[in-house]
Order: C-alpha cells, then structure tokens, then sequence
C-alpha cells in the first residue's frame, strides 16, 4: 500500500477547554488495501520499518499535511497540524530532499509540528539531532507523544525546539 501511494490522511481534532474550539489536528495516517480496508498504524507501522519504509510513509504524509495546512490557513491562521515523523526519516539519505521540501514551505512552519515518540526521542543521536536543528533553523518545532514517564528535561527538550508534550492523563493524575 505504501509503495502503490495509498495512505489516506485522518484528522484528529484537538480543542481548547472549556470552549471546544479547534486549535490543532493530529495527522493520522492509515493505509488503504487493494479491497478498500482501512489499516491502522499500529497494525501496519512495524512492517513498514522491517521493510525501510518509514521515510517513504513520511514523506507522502508530510506533503498532504503540508497541503492540509495551507488549505487550514485559508480558513483560519490559528489552526495548527502535528505530523509525525519516524526516526529513519531523520537518519535517510533523503533527508536533505525533505529539508529542501520544508524550506521552500517555510512560511507554514508555524502551523506544523513534526511529533516523535519519547521512545524515539530517548533514542536520538547525533544524526537525529543534527536533523532537528536543521528543521528547527527552518521554524519548525516539535511535539513529544506516547509518554511512558514523566523523566523529562524539560530545558533540553526546549533547546532542541520541543515545545509540545502529550500525556495520558492517567501518567498525570497518578502524580497527583
């Protein structure tokens, strides 16, 4: 399906509280079988990196996000869009295409957020930070998810051009 360009791009809507107001979308991507099925990422996402697919995936999502976003900011300049990105995105030989992508859409960069895991982002080296902050030289900024602690460095996370972090709210409420 990744190969053959079918990924559909579900939006996820993140509201304000208490007035529900739309401010971001997470992008979710979803695979499309030759039958029409819908493939949820955690069905199809290990494969895909068995198979050294992730940055492919990435760069079919991060072109409709981007399209997404500016069709998003002929309506409104407050909405934003979380994109998530895989580390083999950041450590592939098609990074420096992918870079030269998002400079020439430098203009949406604060209406997108590329979104790691902290799993990935425990996980980062030299490549990957390297890779951050020429996204970051760029404008773009970043959003931690799928927390599984709350071990955070929250100036280094700063530093780095993080300026989200998604909790369950169970992980916080059991601090409480």
């Amino acid at each position: 399906a990744i190969a053959s360009n079918r990924i559909e791009l579900y939006l996820q809507p993140i509201v304000t509280l208490p007035q529900r107001r739309v401010r971001y979308y997470e992008a979710l991507s979803r695979l499309k079988t030759e039958t029409g099925d819908v493939v949820a990422a955690g069905d199809f996402l290990k494969f895909a990196e068995a198979g050294g697919l992730l940055p492919k995936l990435d760069n079919i999502s991060l072109l409709r996000c981007v399209q997404v976003v500016r069709r998003l900011q002929l309506k409104s300049r407050e909405v934003g869009l979380f994109c998530n990105l895989s580390m083999a995105t950041l450590t592939d030989a098609g990074f420096a295409q992918m870079l030269e992508f998002v400079e020439a859409n430098r203009a949406i960069a604060s209406s997108l957020v590329f979104e790691f895991s902290q799993a990935a982002v425990r996980a980062m080296g030299p490549i990957e930070h390297e890779s951050l902050a020429a996204l970051t030289e760029r404008g773009f900024r970043f959003s931690m998810d799928n927390l599984t602690d709350l071990r955070l460095e929250p100036r280094d996370l700063t530093e780095r051009g993080f300026r989200f972090i998604k909790a369950p709210a169970t992980l916080l409420l059991d601090r409480i």
